[in-house]
């Protein structure tokens, strides 16, 4: 999925900007499907456990939710992810989980309010995404990514219709899960003003 994969179309009138191509923005939505769905199902199995280290054992078993990645995308949404993508895939999808799996235990109730969480945040990365296709150019898109503002106030607009405020802290995990995630299937080649890691050395996600 290239970022200038865009409709070439020799009518558009000077000055007009080339839209993404529907297949570029298909595959977006796609990718975010599979994550999106992997996290919920990986709180499947964390509900399972019986005590908070056998959680944590699970969360940092990056090569396990890599797998659940790959089974929920053949099983679940009938699209693989490439395998460039899996690691930071992995480290979100465990940031996301560890925000919120060891707040409360793990009863029916709270899963689905958890999962509102989530999907709040899958449309406010869903929002910033159509921002950046009205830009032109990387470095345009790339002042969208950036902007950590524009990113909580969607997290913000959203969380309403869940009636769950987050903290200043958990607001703040995910607007960083959504730059990354954007910066990984918008702009693949660069990243944040603050590198990240290729991989966690402390056994815990990057942050």
């Amino acid at each position: 999925m290239a970022v200038d994969e865009v409709t070439e179309n020799p009518s558009l009138k000077p000055g007009t900007k080339p839209r993404p191509c529907e297949k570029y923005i298909d595959n977006f939505f796609r990718c975010c499907d599979v994550e999106f769905k992997t996290t919920n199902s990986m709180l499947g199995k964390l509900k399972e456990c019986k005590s908070n280290s056998e959680m944590e054992a699970k969360l940092k078993d990056y090569n396990a939710i890599k797998e659940e990645i790959v089974n929920v995308g053949m099983h679940e949404c009938n699209f693989l992810i490439e395998k460039e993508f899996h690691d930071n895939m992995s480290y979100r999808i465990s940031d996301r989980l560890r925000d919120f799996c060891f707040e409360e235990k793990l009863t029916d109730e709270y899963i689905f309010k958890v999962k509102e969480i989530y999907s709040a945040e899958d449309k406010a990365g869903a929002d910033v995404f159509f921002e950046t296709c009205n830009k032109e150019g990387n470095l345009e898109r790339k002042k969208v990514i950036d902007d950590m503002a524009l990113i909580k106030s969607n997290l913000r607009k959203h969380e309403q219709c869940t009636h769950i405020k987050l903290s200043e802290e958990k607001l703040n995990n995910a607007a960083k899960r959504v730059q990354r995630l954007l910066c990984d299937l918008c702009l693949l080649t660069l990243r944040p003003a603050k590198d990240l890691p290729l991989k966690p050395d402390d056994g815990k996600p990057p942050c």
